[in-house]
């Protein structure tokens, strides 16, 4: 049987941390330099991460 805190607190912290990690790769692989973000077409982000 799964304990309440493994269900309730634990799952969401490790996705809470993959989606963390997820979402800062392309500051970690681009570093500063200028990004242009397109999606289909359409700009979705033109500027710098810092």
């Amino acid at each position: 049987m799964t304990s309440p805190i493994k269900q309730f607190v634990l799952k969401p912290i490790v996705f809470s941390a993959a989606l963390f990690t997820v979402l800062t790769i392309p500051l970690a692989w681009f570093g500063s330099r200028p990004l242009n973000i397109q999606v289909q077409e359409e700009p979705v982000f033109d500027g710098k991460l810092m």
